[in-house]
Formats: C-alpha cells, structure tokens, sequence
C-alpha cells in the first residue's frame, strides 16, 4: 500500500466514487478509506451529479458503463484531470480525448488503484489547489454554457450577451459557450476564442408591440415553430450546464419553452434568467408578468435570476413586485462594465475606426440610434443641429432604420462637410471612447457606454412600447451622470444648445454605481454548478399553453 497514501490524513482528502456494482463498491471505498482518503460513494451518474452538486472533491473515480448513462457525461461538471476512469473496455486513447489523463482496466489491482489516485491528488495539489482545504474542490473545468437572446427589436439583448460570453469564456472559467441570437448581424461583432453563434430566422417587433417575420415571407406562426425547433434541437445536441435567458422567460412569443421542457426533464442543465435593470413601469410590467404567467414559468424552470443592475439605482425585484418565492431567486450582480469589449483585440473594428474618422476634423460628437429602428426624429434633428466649431458630427444609425431615412440623412451630409453617417460599426465602443460630446438613445448598452467611458452626454430615451428607457435616463440624469431630453422635445434648436453648452466632464459614475458584475460571473457560474438547488419537475397544468 502507499505511504503517501498513509499520510494523507492531513486532513484526509476527498475523493468521489461512482461505481454501479455495490459489492466492488464497497470494496474499493473501504480500502481507500483505510489509506486515508475520505471516499463518498454513488452508484449511478444521477447520484454522481447530485454529489458533485451537493459538495466539493479532490479527484474523481469514474466507471464508465452506469446504468443511467455513461459516467463520462461527469466531465462537464469536473476537471477531467482529477479524474480516474476504471472500465472493462480498454478505451484509453478514447479517454484521453476528454482530457481523461489516468485509466485503470478491470479487474483492478489494488495497488495500482492506490498509485493512481495518488497521482490524481499530486496533480490537484500542483494545479495550486491543496488537497482538502475548506473549499478546495477542483475548479470546474471548460463547462458549456449557452446564451438565449430573442432579440427582435435592436442589438441591445446581443451585445449584452456577447458581454456575458467574453467573461465567460476568458480564464479562470474559459467556458465553452454557445449564443443563440435572433439577429443574422451577431456574425458580424468580433467573439473570443471559445465562443461561437447559432443564428435564428429573424422576428421582428414593432414599435405597437406586434411581432412578425423580419425577412422571410412565412406567417408568425410557422417562425415561432421553426426558431422553437432550432432552439431546442442545439441545446439538445449542445447539452450545456447552463442556460443564461436574457429578459424573457419564455422567449419570444413562448418560442423557448420546448426546450425548457426538454432540459428540465433531462436534469443535466441549470437556467439562469438575465434581466436587465429596468424592464418597464412598474404597474405595466406586473400585468404582463401576470399574464404570461412568468412566476410559474421562473418556479418550474429557473434556478436563479441574475439582474444585470445596481440594487441602489433601481430595486427591480421590489418595484416589479415579484412573489417571494420568485424574488428570493434573484441576485443584483451588477453593471456590465463596457470597457471591457475592448479587451477583445479586433484588428478589423480598429482598421474600420481609422477609415471611418479619416477626414474627420477636430473633436467628435456622436449621435448614436441603437438598432435604428425608431431613431428617425432624433437623427434627422441631429443631422440639422449646429456643431461646435470645429468639430464633426457623426451619426452611427444602427442596422435597421428605415431606408428612406437613411438615405435622407446621406443626402444632409453630402451638403455638410462637418457630418458623416455611418449605418454600423464592428465595435461602437471604439466611437465612444473617441468622442467628445454623445446625443443617443437611452437603450442599455448605450447608457452603459456612455457611463463606463464618463462622456457628457445628452440622452434621449424612447417612450413606447415600453418606458424602461425613460425610467433610466431619468434616475441617471438625478445622479447628474447624464443629461436628459423628453423625444417631444427634440429638435435641432435643442441639440445645439445643448451641444454648445461647457458644463465639464460628469462625475465618474464608477465612483458611484456598482459596474462589478463581469468580475463576478465565473465565481457565479461556478457557484450555480456546485449548489444543491432543488430540480422540481415543472407542473406543466399550471403553465399557459403554448
């Protein structure tokens, strides 16, 4: 027998082993146990991931033929190399596709069995996490994650979810992450290694609130089933440790519950809804949540919510009067910093920059649209407002505003030699961070760009079909971190004034707003895999059909 293993009561390390047979079972833990390791046991691959749920490990010792599924379905949830996989078969090149490192064939030689999970608890301690100590099971190693955006009204749900991917995906967690978008234009921002896109036929929604096919000539109907489809047969297939939800529950027009039925009743996925600050008045929000029935949805399928806000600016859980079981869910993580889209290197964005603002004289002043899908008044005011002297003014339209504006705001800026209009840019950050003075709409990415780069900046906040951007540009401009103007108030006159106004720079909002929550997604995710939340099964009577 091994001394080291003899010594390795210091204190005893914990090691996890999921064998069917309960007679080698028990065997291989008392013998283990004798040698000073602490051993919990499991015998089928539902109890391995209730373990590893319910607590930390040093290593793993995995048999592969369970009788609820192969044992190598644990490695989502664990680093392959803390891992001993003990088979009949002798697969072990195939193993080691995994990132298995260490493989014993049956029968078992015991003492071969304690010189391999001695290597496993030398590696763990060498990756810098000592065995046993409070806390220190092996970090989960590359889990799959994927990001729901339903996007159908501008790219504000994408880039917010792009955000999330990066952090995700960058270490510590370096997360295998796949964004399902609603926008054939997520191809065109720049992801990071590890990270890639499924597209959806595209959905539009009106500014009334209607939806209907963006491109294709097929009723709504028949998209919702085809997008409900796509959704559910990726996640299927990309069998993730968690689903992120960005705002809507259910997804668009219910699209996502096939697949939420479906990831529920395998048991293997955790959900997360991601809900941005602000969704809308109070009063308005409530009536809808209570008509689609989003508690119930949240209660059967949801194992948190993650809020992407400060508690301090705007307490959502409360003024949304969210029920108790639903709120105690909740966590305000934060704000997303901006910033950090930058951290991505992009050639392309940073060559397109440079062509963009090549003839581009003196400070720059900013118009932004978001998606440009309502941004007509707000463009065509800019577009006719006097600039500082000496500057340029720019006017970034988004992807969807309307083709007769567009080629209005082309014709005023072929008449003007201090204005250019651009329709989209691979990083709007990078304009951002370059201008002097921003005029935009009061979406949540912009506000947040706006914010994380401390810009002076005159916000213009769309009122139908939803408030949520006024109730925002409202509680920014209380904090005198931005300045606010009502759309019925708009005009070039206003523009100018404002524009022609030297009121300094605005306080650094860092210095008051919580912008932490990109730090703290890994820890979060990491957290979500390891608790012991509860899995009901949903109680499908108490849910809308579909």
């Amino acid at each position: 027998m091994s001394d080291a293993l003899l010594q390795s009561s210091r204190p005893k390390r914990h090691l996890l082993l999921v064998e069917d047979d309960a007679r080698l079972r028990q065997v291989l833990a008392g013998f283990l146990e004798e040698s000073g390791v602490r051993v919990t046991c499991a015998g089928s691959l539902a109890e391995g991931r209730a373990q590893i749920g319910r607590q930390s490990f040093d290593a793993f010792v995995l048999d592969v033929g369970l009788p609820d599924g192969n044992g190598l379905a644990l490695l989502q949830s664990v680093r392959p190399e803390c891992v001993l996989v003990i088979s009949a078969s002798p697969y072990r090149a195939g193993y080691a596709e995994f990132g298995v490192r260490h493989f014993l064939e049956k029968p078992l030689d015991l003492d071969h069995l304690a010189q391999a999970v001695e290597r496993l608890f030398v590696e763990a301690a060498e990756d810098g996490r000592e065995p046993g100590s409070a806390g220190a099971g092996p970090r989960l190693q590359r889990p799959r994650v994927a990001l729901y955006s339903h996007d159908t009204m501008g790219l504000g749900h994408l880039r917010r979810n792009l955000l999330v991917a990066q952090a995700l995906a960058a270490p510590p967690l370096e997360a295998d992450v796949l964004m399902i978008a609603g926008v054939h234009e997520a191809q065109w921002f720049m992801t990071p290694p590890r990270v890639d896109c499924l597209t959806l036929p595209a959905l539009k929604k009106s500014v009334d609130g209607t939806y209907g096919s963006r491109r294709l000539g097929v009723s709504l109907s028949k998209l919702i089933n085809l997008r409900a489809s796509v959704i559910r047969a990726a996640l299927e297939e990309f069998d993730p440790a968690v689903l992120i939800v960005d705002n809507v529950p259910r997804g668009a027009v219910r699209e996502l519950e096939p697949a939420l039925r479906m990831l529920r009743s395998r048991g293997r996925t955790r959900c997360v809804l991601g809900l941005r600050d602000i969704a809308d008045d109070p009063d308005a929000v409530h009536r809808e949540w209570g008509l689609a029935m989003n508690d119930e949805v949240i209660r059967a399928y949801y194992d948190q919510i993650w809020v992407y806000g400060d508690k301090a600016v705007y307490d959502r859980v409360r003024d949304d009067r969210l029920a108790a079981d639903v709120a105690a869910k909740a966590r305000y993580i934060g704000y997303l910093d901006q910033k950090a889209r930058l951290d991505v290197p992009n050639a392309k964005a940073a060559a397109q920059l440079a062509v963009t603002l090549a003839d581009a004289k003196g400070p720059l002043v900013l118009c932004l649209l978001g998606g440009g899908q309502d941004g007509e008044r707000l463009a065509q005011s800019f577009a006719l407002a006097e600039f500082p002297p000496g500057a340029t003014g720019m006017i970034l339209t988004g992807p969807y505003l309307p083709p007769q504006v567009q080629e209005e705001l082309s014709h005023l800026a072929r008449a003007r030699s201090d204005l250019r209009v651009i329709d989209f840019v691979l990083e709007p950050a990078l304009l951002v961070q370059r201008a002097q003075r921003i005029v935009s709409m009061g979406g949540y990415n912009t506000v947040l760009e706006l914010l994380s780069y401390n810009k002076r900046a005159l916000v213009v906040p769309r009122v139908v079909p939803r408030r949520e951007q006024l109730i925002r540009a409202e509680l920014f401009r209380k904090m005198e971190l931005i300045d606010m103007l009502h759309p019925d108030a708009v005009s070039p006159r206003a523009i100018s004034e404002w524009l022609s106004q030297d009121a300094g720079p605005p306080p650094n909002a860092g210095d008051r707003i919580d912008f932490k929550a990109l730090d703290r997604l890994p820890d979060l995710l990491e957290e979500l895999l390891r608790s012991d939340a509860a899995r009901a099964e949903p109680n499908i009577s108490a849910l809308p059909a579909s």
